[in-house]
């Protein structure tokens, strides 16, 4: 019997977030964050600017 698991380690705590893609306010670059990192700073990764929330225009989401 084959007793390795059919998906990573870590899957049962992670299978539930979700993305939300949107447009950096400060230059426009797309940028994506998951649902257990809405709560930390970020930066965008093309201008390095940090993002404010307040600003954005969120795209879409995947679940």
């Amino acid at each position: 019997m084959n007793n390795t698991p059919m998906h990573c380690p870590g899957f049962e705590a992670n299978k539930s977030l979700t993305s939300v893609t949107f447009k950096c306010p400060s230059c426009s670059k797309t940028v994506e964050v998951f649902s257990d990192e809405f709560d930390r700073p970020h930066k965008c990764p093309g201008c390095k600017q940090q993002i404010d929330f307040t600003k954005v225009t969120f795209e879409g989401s995947s679940a």
